[in-house]
């Protein structure tokens, strides 16, 4: 019987031992075969794309836009396209996304305020104060907010909505109702990334 459990041991020890290392398939005593983690610099909620057209933000006027996560992670730096017009500062936040328009339901992830206007047309960040986590593959809404009106670039992928009477610095706990679809598929270049 000894003979017998040790010869089990001896043919299972390497299943365990290299599992995992790349050797062998499987989750391994070291280096497990978990998901890899989110890297900032290609993972996001959002669009890194600068869209062919110029969008003019108008002063205290929410924007939205729908966008999906993909990766896992923690959010990690806010982005958001300036097109070298208007002095002033933008938010940029993510909220959840239960349905095809924004609603009550749709509550505030995380993001930053306070992304301040450039030199030239170029991306503006910021990483202050970001907090908040978000799932592979779930959608979301980009929200972005600016106390001047200036202007940055959109896309053509999606809808685009907006509300009047924001404030920056105090973004809303949940969406709420009153959104208006402006009838343009129009994303505005903004973005959070996404990392470990």
């Amino acid at each position: 019987m000894r003979r017998l459990t040790l010869a089990l041991i001896l043919c299972l020890f390497p299943c365990f031992a290299f599992a995992g290392s790349g050797f062998w398939p499987g989750p391994g005593l070291g280096k497990g075969g978990g998901a890899a983690s989110c890297d900032p610099s290609t993972k996001e909620v959002g669009t890194r794309d600068v869209g062919a057209t110029a969008l003019s933000m108008i002063a205290h006027r929410m924007y939205l836009y729908a966008a999906t996560s993909d990766c896992t992670g923690n959010l990690n730096t806010a982005y958001w396209y300036y097109d070298n017009s208007g002095t002033g500062s933008c938010d940029v936040y993510i909220y959840s996304r239960a349905g095809a328009a924004p609603d009550s339901a749709d509550a505030l992830v995380g993001g930053v305020t306070g992304i301040s206007s450039g030199t030239g047309s170029e991306w503006r960040s910021s990483s202050t104060g970001v907090s908040g986590s978000v799932v592979n593959a779930t959608g979301y809404w980009v929200y972005t907010i600016c106390d001047a009106q200036m202007a940055s670039k959109r896309g053509s992928a999606v809808s685009r909505y907006y509300k009047d009477g924001g404030t920056v610095g105090s973004p809303p706990a949940t969406l709420g109702t009153g959104w208006a679809d402006d009838g343009v598929k129009a994303p505005i270049s903004a973005y959070i990334s996404v990392g470990p």
